[in-house]
């Protein structure tokens, strides 16, 4: 999912792809080579950057809690891939987390604004 939002990322006016983290090497070299932006192996030294605004999460689902409260520790507003976590409890801390760094959380659903979808809202 991470490919995903980049590459539709760098499709929407107003948007810009900053900076890539992920810890695997083979992903950090596809970033590399296919988009113009920077790539970390590190967490907390993609968050440590002033210029990042928005953290898409795109880790898999059991893996989201920690890095997203990084990041919102960080400063940083984030969008998490869904499920968001794996617990309720989670998604508390989650939440927690935002409202004391005063950043957005939202979860991302790719298909809310297609027809079937707002038909049944």
């Amino acid at each position: 999912m991470g490919t995903w939002h980049a590459k539709h990322s760098i499709e929407q006016p107003g948007y810009k792809l900053h900076s890539v983290f992920d810890a695997v090497p083979a992903r950090r070299r596809f970033a590399e080579q296919n988009f113009d932006c920077a790539v970390h192996p590190n967490l907390h030294r993609f968050l440590d950057d002033s210029k990042l605004d928005l953290v898409v999460m795109a880790t898999p689902s059991n893996a989201h809690v920690k890095p997203t409260i990084a990041a919102l520790r960080a400063g940083k507003h984030c969008l998490v891939e869904k499920p968001m976590c794996t617990n309720a409890r989670d998604a508390a801390r989650m939440f927690a987390a935002a409202r004391q760094a005063r950043r957005s959380l939202v979860v991302f659903q790719n298909r809310r604004y297609d027809d079937y979808f707002l038909t049944t809202k």
